[in-house]
């Protein structure tokens, strides 16, 4: 479907679905097309209420002259219809299109990552405009002395890996690109994307990655040319762009055939990190990137100073250093106290900063304990006192020599830390409630009661914290209900961030929230926006223990026409006065929020946090080698580098066998098909215990789904395991130390995602449990088609299918039964051979067939797969074509069509091309649509469910369902997605010569 651009301005078409009465999250997917120099704007609804509202995706200005996939993740609370509305642009040039829309149940998965394991590229796409395209592949590459022997991710002949084959007929410069799905901007935090790459042959060409920002030069970010050794090799690099981008990852081929490229588990996260490695820096880069908004005035090099303590003997556990301020003289007015800090090695400690008035030291204002990572930390604490003062850092050795504490760049400025509304246009946001205004924070007018503002424990005891989350000190402060007298059941209270500016992308809202009583009520969180509260976006209820847990939610539908809104916590009394609960340190970021539960622990613990009580110890960070010998990893998983790094179990003394650490994963609602995977590393004598234990919070019971022991071989190892619950549930992985101190486990790159998987290893116990219910695995019976004038499923023999006589070869059939074009020798490049379909009557002139088959591409050198229509005029253009390997799996096809039908392989360069098909068949009428009443690939006679709307107030004119090219040069698809072929359908949207600024809705 499109929009014609042809004709008057300023219009606007809108296409609308169905009613979809399905809630909950779901995963919108479609392609595509926005070329030209008068491109509009491109906007998707979800239109609930009667109400469009805001936009739950946009694009605006030309794409490029290339079909590009979305994806949108909503979660309706109630039945919608989705909404693709069209905006005029300035001129004729201005064809917008659409195709192949598809709904799936669950959010979409992370955009971007991609192991190629599942035999596809993901979101990823081969782009038209090089020389040729990167394949999917596992084990070796067909040259010696180039490529890998086997992938990155499960490191064996059974994973896959995406790379460039430099062999004939490749020459010296080409090139081969492969393009991201379209990426939201990043805002200030900015992006990390990260790949393994290999390089090896001593005839090396260049791996490059570029961002590129609709059809603009690419920017070239990242570079790397030559040998670079028989291994897999980690990348990173930023990403900071204040536009839509995609990513590009481009092979040129070297001066011989050794040159094999290789890429693997390719991944975004949130936040910048540096470029990786060091060399791959070009020499010089130009970006459209958000200037940073503050520079330290002082530079972090190897010249520079610090004070630190030396955790090295003659000192002892327990040992106290402090270094003391000079005198600060009294004033009425709260002061700013910043520091740095580096708090890095398994043996740390603690560091306290105290506020001394005279002799009196009195309790700690801030303190840090752990290992922080192997970075500098910023701090910032609001001192208020009314007498002089020094400030004393305190430092505290630990139980061992890697515990050295450093800090640097203090200062003390006027006025409280932080904590004011930021300016419109303004970036992240945080509140840590140490200003006594509360970082402008509203307390609703039209509520029960109010939040209080508060520092070391609630009035009551069994509820509340006694420490603030920022500080983790009595001295810090932090929001809370007070559910005492005169609150009653069910009250509620509610506090307002000041009015933030909307920005057009997603936000992540990230808190820390104390749920602690046996009366405890709920604490939810919505969004106002234009003055307008909406629903709840994220609750808890219940007592979640003594504790500070961390929430993180995704702002999704702030858009650049809402100008403002607004978070606002709301907290309900539960039956009784143990129920106070509390929030601290608020953060709003661009960008949206990480995957819950995923962390690969470079920045710290994530979503994770280290239990409370129970246990005897807590995982530690670590990179490189753990302290003890013949134990433990010599590097992480995720970088595979002596920087990167994991959790592990220290099993050194004062350790005993059987003690045990619990981390404790984040609260996630009930599930039938969540698959939790790890990796974990069980190296040494003395090796205890690894297990994953699945937590009922609300029920108060646990139930152990995975369980390992005993020396697992020095090397990373993956585990998973599936988790169904059918009530709210968190999961803990404990560590149970061994019989020597050669125990350490370590733990790294855990995730979550809505699929089903088994168990694996397979070696691992598991043990039942009352509260977990199962949902057996259905899969569909596989059917015979029925043996007819076109159905065939070649069990005997090819029916009354015919081979061509003026191609060059013919298909042949093989045991299984299917056919299949042979393309070893003699076959050469080009070559092609037909297989034809007995001639099909046609009853009605405007009869239609739904022509079904299977095929399998899957090899180095596969060429093309084409379906023709031949009417008695000559085969004409293909009405279905695909090309180029499709994975080793068996795909369905489906295309509405009539009469005659030919088949059409085509070898490809050498003989790793053959090309099968199966089980065809035809069936009268047109080829029944997917379950999902939104998906839609046009190809049937109407909209499938969709409809033009006709509303003058908001639509001018409507969407065109069309083939081939659309009526303008210069602008519009040539062909469809879904067959790739000028005899696919697509939507687009006529735009007349005259016409700005006009709008077209199809639901």
């Amino acid at each position: 479907m499109y929009i014609e651009a042809s004709g008057v301005r300023n219009k606007v078409a809108q296409l609308s679905s169905l009613q979809e009465t399905q809630t909950g999250p779901a995963c919108i997917s479609f392609w595509f097309h926005m070329y030209g120099n008068n491109i509009g704007t491109l906007n998707v609804y979800t239109a609930q209420g009667g109400s469009n509202g805001s936009p739950v995706w946009s694009r605006q200005r030309n794409q490029g002259n290339r079909w590009n996939l979305a994806q949108i993740s909503i979660n309706p609370s109630s039945p919608y219809t989705l909404v693709f509305e069209a905006k005029h642009g300035t001129g004729y040039q201005g064809d917008i299109a659409i195709d192949d829309i598809v709904a799936k149940p669950g959010r979409c998965g992370d955009p971007g990552a991609c192991n190629f394991d599942q035999r596809n590229f993901c979101t990823w796409q081969n782009l038209k405009t090089d020389n040729f395209d990167w394949s999917i592949h596992g084990r070796g590459t067909p040259s010696s002395g180039t490529g890998p022997s086997s992938d990155h991710t499960q490191q064996n002949a059974n994973g896959l890996y995406a790379y460039i084959e430099t062999s004939a007929p490749r020459r010296r410069g080409q090139k081969a690109q492969l393009m991201s799905v379209s990426q939201p901007p990043t805002g200030i935090s900015g992006k990390c994307f990260k790949f393994w790459y290999h390089m090896y042959g001593r005839t090396m060409g260049t791996l490059n990655v570029y961002s590129s920002q609709n059809v603009s030069a690419n920017t070239l970010l990242w570079t790397l040319s030559g040998n670079q050794g028989n291994r897999w090799n980690s990348a990173q690099l930023s990403i900071t762009s204040t536009q839509s981008y995609n990513v590009i990852i481009e092979g040129i081929v070297g001066s011989n055939i050794y040159g094999d490229i290789a890429i693997d588990d390719l991944s975004f996260s949130n936040g910048a990190c540096g470029l990786s490695p060091a060399k791959a820096r070009p020499r010089s880069v130009t970006t459209t990137t958000v200037p940073p908004t503050t520079t330290r005035t002082v530079t972090a090099t190897s010249r520079g100073y610090y004070v630190y303590i030396e955790a090295s003997a003659p000192r002892r556990p327990n040992d106290t250093a402090q270094l003391i301020s000079p005198a600060v003289s009294a004033s009425s007015n709260p002061r700013c106290l910043t520091f740095w800090y580096f708090m890095y090695g398994a043996h740390v400690n603690s560091l306290n900063i105290y506020i001394s008035v005279g002799a009196n030291l009195g309790s700690p204002v801030w303190t840090r304990k752990g290992t922080q990572g192997n970075r500098w930390n910023q701090a910032q604490v609001t001192l208020t006192n009314s007498k002089q003062f020094n400030v004393i850092f305190s430092g505290v050795r630990g139980n061992g020599v890697f515990g050295d504490i450093a800090v640097d760049d203090i200062s003390l400025a006027s006025g409280a830390c932080g904590g004011s509304t930021p300016p419109p246009g303004a970036g992240p946001t945080k509140c840590t409630f140490e200003d006594v205004y509360i970082c402008n924070y509203i307390q609703d007018l039209t509520d029960n009661f109010n939040w209080t503002r508060k520092s070391g424990s609630t009035t009551s005891s069994g509820t509340g914290p006694s420490a603030d989350h920022t500080y983790g000190t009595a001295a810090g402060h932090y929001m809370y209900i007070e559910a005492s007298a005169p609150a009653r059941p069910g009250q509620l209270a509610r506090l307002f961030t000041p009015v933030y500016p909307a920005v057009n992308q997603d936000q992540c809202l990230q808190f820390y929230y104390h749920m602690y009583g046996n009366q405890i009520g709920r604490l939810s969180v919505k969004l106002r926006l234009n003055n307008r509260l909406g629903g709840i976006i994220w609750s808890e209820s219940g007592n979640h223990g003594n504790q500070w847990s961390i929430a993180q939610v995704t702002l999704q539908n702030i858009q650049i026409n809402t100008p403002t809104y607004q978070v606002a916590f709301e907290g309900v009394r539960g039956a009784g006065y143990l129920s106070d609960i509390a929030i601290d340190d608020v953060s709003i970021f661009n960008g949206t929020c990480p995957s819950p539960g995923s962390c690969d622990f470079e920045h710290g613990r994530c979503t994770w946090t280290e239990a409370q009580s129970g246990d005897d110890f807590d995982w530690k960070q670590g990179s490189g080698r753990t302290t003890s010998g013949g134990t433990g990893p010599s590097s992480d998983h995720t970088l595979q580098s002596s920087s990167g790094h994991y959790l592990y179990l220290e099993a050194s003394a004062p350790r005993t066998q059987g003690d045990k650490c619990w981390l404790v994963g984040p609260r996630f609602p009930a599930t039938k098909n969540t698959c939790f995977q790890f990796w974990y590393s069980m190296s040494g004598r003395g090796i205890g215990s690894l297990n994953v234990i699945v937590k009922y919070p609300d029920a108060g019971t646990n139930n152990t789904v995975w369980s390992l022991s005993g020396d697992q071989g020095d090397k990373w190892l993956q585990g998973q395991v599936p988790i169904v619950a059918s009530t709210t549930y968190q999961v803990v992985i404990e560590g149970l130390r061994g019989s020597s101190f050669a125990g350490d486990i370590a733990i790294d790159d855990v995730s979550f995602s809505r699929s089903t998987c088994g168990i694996s290893p397979p070696s691992a116990s598991t043990s039942g449990g009352s509260n977990v219910t199962t949902t057996p695995v259905t899969t569909a019976a596989a059917t015979t088609p029925v043996q007819g004038q076109l159905n065939c499923d070649f069990t005997s023999g090819p029916c009354l299918w015919t081979q061509d006589k003026t191609d060059q070869f013919d298909w042949t059939r093989k045991t299984g039964f299917y056919y299949y074009i042979e393309t070893s020798a003699p076959r050469r490049a080009g070559d092609k051979a037909r297989f034809v379909s007995p001639q099909i009557a046609i009853t009605q002139p405007d009869s239609q067939k739904c022509f079904q088959f299977w095929y399998y591409m899957y090899g180095d050198h596969v060429d093309h797969l084409n379906v023709y229509m031949n009417s008695g005029n000559g085969l004409g253009r293909p009405v279905f074509t695909k090309q180029g390997t499709q994975g080793q799996k068996w795909i369905q096809a489906s295309i509405t069509l009539s009469p005659k039908v030919p088949f059409q392989g085509v070898v490809g360069r050498s003989y790793r091309g053959d090309i099968a098909i199966d089980d065809v068949t035809m069936t009268d009428g047109i080829c029944p649509g997917s379950f999902s009443g939104l998906d839609c690939n046009f190809e049937q006679a109407g909209l499938c469910s969709y409809v033009n709307i006709n509303d003058n107030n908001t639509d001018t004119f409507d969407w065109f369902r069309a083939t081939g090219t659309t009526g303008s040069q210069g602008t519009g698809p040539s062909n469809d997605h879904t067959y790739g072929t000028a005899a696919g359908m697509d939507l687009t949207y006529p735009i007349p010569p005259s016409s700005n600024g006009h709008t077209h809705w199809c639901t």
